[in-house]
C-alpha cells in the first residue's frame, strides 16, 4: 500500500500557540484506546464485541476501538474471507497475545506484567485511563476523494505538559465498520457485522517519531493514503471508514489517542438512514410523551428532519422530528408521541422512519411492547442500595416531558451504602425513575438495588439487578393515600376479601365510588403478579395460599392492603 507523507511542521514555544489552528492548548483529559484480538473462530468473541459496543455507546467521545484479526482463531476456513492484516500480526506477535477474546486499553500494563488483559477488564482498565491528564492533545481532519481514491488526512497535537519519554511516535490506522462475515458464537451464518476491523495503518505499524516533546509544543502532520478498492477481496466501503491516531512512548504506553470518519467527496450515496433503540430502551412500562432512539445518518447531507410512523396498539399516526446530525454520523433525538390517553395494561408500539429531509425512504422499523404506569401516591420513597462506583451513577426523577424534577445523590464512590430518600410531586401526572450508569456496565460491583414505596410503604417496584447502561420505571400519581388500613375503605370507598371457596379476592365498592378503578396484585417481596381495571373478582386460581398485597386505586385515592389468601 502506498502512503505518501505530505508535510510535517514541528514548532515549540509561544510560536506553536500561534501557528495551531485547531488543536486545544487545555490540559484534557486522556482518551482510551481499545485494542482488541478476535477472531471468526472464537465462540465468546460476541460476548466481547458487545462489550466494546456498550462501551462505545456509553463514552462515544472517550473510547476509541480497533478491532485486531490474528491467531489460531482468526484463520479463515477455505471459502471464508481472511480478515487478518500484517500489521495486526505484527502487534497482536509483538505483545505475545495468547488467549481471545483480549485486548489493550492504550497499552498500558494494569495487572500481571502484560498490557493484554481479559474483557472483563476493559470497562475498569478504560475509567482509569480516562480519569489522567493527557500530556499531549490531539485533533484529526480527514477527507476521502471517490474521484481519486484518495484520503487526505491531518493531524495536530500539542504537548500540556513534558513527557517522561525522550521521543514519542504518532501512529495512524485505518478501521472498517459493519463488515459481513462468519463469527463463531453469534448465529448469524455468514451475515455477523464485523466492527472497528483494523484495515491497514497509513503510518509505519510503531509510528512516526516525533522529536520534541516538551511542554508548550505543537506538531502538524498531513498523510495521503490510496484507499484500495478490496482488501483481500472485502469491498471497502468509504462511509464506514474510520482514521484513528495516537501517540506512544516507544512502541507502547499510549499517551492519547482521536479518531474521526472522513468526510466524503465525489461520492454518490443514497439518501439514507436508519433508527436503533436507545441504550435505555422501552421495557416494562412507559409514559413518556416521546420515544428516545438513535438516528443514524447514512448520506452525505446533514439530516434536519425526519418523519416517522407510530404506532400503539395499532393505531398508527405520522410524526415529525426536527434537528441537525451531519453526514455519516449518529445522534439520540426524541420523537414526539401522544400516548398518554391510549395506554392499556398491555401496549404494542412501532416506529418506522419514512422519510428524511423531506424524502421518502424505505426506512426501518423498531417494535416492542410494555405496561402502564404503576399508580401510586405523590409522596414517593426511594431506597437505593449503590455499589461501590456510585460516582458513576445517576438516580433521577423526570416529568413525563423528560425534565429533571428530582435527583437523587450524587452518591461517594468506594463504599457499598444504603440511602433513603423522599420525593413529593404533584398529583395526577406521569413520571419516570431512572437509575443510570455512566460506563454501561450496571450497577453490580457488588449488586446495587432500587426499591420504590408509595406514603403507605407499599412496595411499587424493585429492581434488584441495574444491568448494563440501567433501567427506567414509570408510575402516575393520583390523591392523597390513606394513613392506615382502616381509613383506606373508607377513603378509597372500596372494601376488599379473600374467599379461598371461591378462590377469588373479591373488590366491592362503597358509597361514594366513582366506578373507575385499578387492581393490582403483588407478591409480599413487591412482585407484581396481576393488574386489571374495573372487576369486582380477582381471579387467584394457581395461586399459592399465604399473603399477598392488593392494591385498589381510583383517580383520587388509593388503598392498599395486606390479604391473606
Amino acid at each position: 500500500m502506498k502512503h505518501i507523507l505530505i508535510s510535517l511542521l514541528l514548532l515549540s514555544g509561544t510560536y506553536a500557540i500561534y501557528a495551531q489552528k485547531n488543536v486545544s492548548t487545555e490540559v484534557e483529559n486522556k482518551k482510551a484506546l481499545l485494542e482488541e484480538f478476535t477472531g471468526i473462530l472464537c465462540g465468546n468473541c460476541p460476548d466481547a464485541h458487545s462489550i466494546v459496543a456498550d462501551m462505545m455507546l456509553a463514552q462515544p467521545c472517550n473510547i476509541y476501538a480497533v478491532s485486531i484479526h490474528s491467531g489460531g482463531y482468526a484463520v479463515p476456513g477455505t471459502s471464508d474471507f481472511d480478515f487478518r492484516t500484517e500489521c495486526g500480526d505484527e502487534i497482536h506477535d509483538y505483545f505475545n497475545v495468547d488467549y481471545y477474546p483480549s485486548g489493550m486499553i492504550n497499552r498500558h500494563v494494569f495487572r500481571d506484567g502484560t498490557a493484554v488483559s481479559s474483557r472483563g477488564n476493559w470497562i475498569e482498565d478504560a475509567k482509569d485511563i480516562c480519569s489522567e491528564a493527557a500530556p499531549v492533545n490531539l485533533w484529526i481532519g480527514c477527507e476521502y476523494d471517490g474521484a481519486t481514491r484518495k484520503l487526505t488526512i491531518s493531524i495536530e497535537g500539542y504537548y500540556t505538559t513534558d513527557t517522561e519519554s525522550e521521543s514519542n511516535r504518532l501512529s495512524v490506522l485505518l478501521t472498517q465498520d459493519n463488515v459481513p462475515g462468519p463469527q463463531n458464537g453469534a448465529n448469524e451464518g455468514d451475515n455477523y457485522m464485523h466492527r472497528h476491523m483494523l484495515r491497514d495503518y497509513v503510518t509505519p505499524t510503531w509510528g512516526e517519531e516525533i522529536t520534541d516533546c516538551s511542554a508548550g509544543s505543537f506538531f502538524s502532520k498531513e498523510y495521503t493514503y490510496d484507499v484500495p478498492s478490496d482488501y483481500k477481496g472485502i469491498t471497502v466501503e468509504p462511509s464506514q471508514i474510520e482514521v484513528i491516531a495516537f501517540v506512544t512512548a516507544g512502541n507502547e504506553e499510549v499517551l492519547n489517542v482521536t479518531g474521526a470518519k472522513p468526510s466524503l467527496k465525489n461520492v454518490d450515496l443514497p439518501m439514507q438512514a436508519h433508527i436503533e433503540d436507545y441504550k435505555l430502551p422501552i421495557d416494562g412500562t412507559y409514559g413518556f410523551n416521546f420515544v428516545e432512539i438513535y438516528l443514524h445518518n447514512e448520506c452525505n447531507d446533514t439530516l434536519t428532519s425526519a418523519t416517522f410512523d407510530v404506532s400503539l396498539n395499532g393505531d398508527t399516526e405520522t410524526v415529525s422530528w426536527t434537528g441537525s446530525i451531519a453526514p455519516l454520523q449518529s445522534s439520540a433525538i426524541k420523537v414526539p408521541v401522544d400516548w398518554a390517553e391510549n395506554i392499556t395494561d398491555d401496549n404494542t408500539y412501532s416506529l418506522k422512519l419514512v422519510s428524511i429531509n423531506g424524502i421518502g425512504i424505505d426506512g426501518n422499523t423498531i417494535a416492542g411492547d410494555f405496561g402502564a404506569p404503576v399508580t401510586t401516591t405523590p409522596t414517593i420513597k426511594a431506597e437505593i442500595r449503590t455499589d461501590y462506583y456510585a460516582d458513576e451513577n445517576t438516580y433521577r426523577i423526570y416529568d413525563a416531558d423528560g425534565n429533571i424534577v428530582k435527583e437523587f445523590g450524587p452518591y461517594p464512590a468506594g463504599e457499598r451504602a444504603t440511602y433513603e430518600e423522599t420525593a413529593v410531586l404533584e398529583s395526577g401526572r406521569t413520571y419516570c425513575f431512572e437509575a443510570a450508569d455512566s460506563w454501561g456496565n450496571g450497577i453490580l460491583l457488588p449488586r446495587g438495588s432500587v426499591k420504590l414505596y408509595d406514603a403507605d410503604g407499599s412496595l411499587l417496584v424493585q429492581q434488584l439487578e441495574i444491568n448494563k447502561h440501567g433501567f427506567r420505571t414509570f408510575f402516575r400519581t393520583t390523591g392523597q393515600s390513606s394513613i392506615d388500613n382502616f381509613s383506606i375503605y373508607n377513603s378509597c370507598h372500596y372494601s376488599i376479601a379473600a374467599d379461598r371457596q371461591t378462590g377469588c379476592i373479591t373488590i366491592t365498592p362503597t358509597p361514594g365510588a366513582n366506578g373507575t378503578y385499578t387492581v393490582e396484585l403483588f407478591s409480599v417481596t413487591g412482585k407484581l403478579l396481576k393488574r386489571c381495571a374495573n372487576v369486582s373478582k380477582l381471579d387467584m386460581s394457581g395461586m399459592a395460599h399465604g399473603a399477598y398485597i392488593v392494591k385498589v386505586a381510583s383517580p383520587t385515592t388509593i388503598t392498599s392492603t395486606k390479604i391473606i389468601y
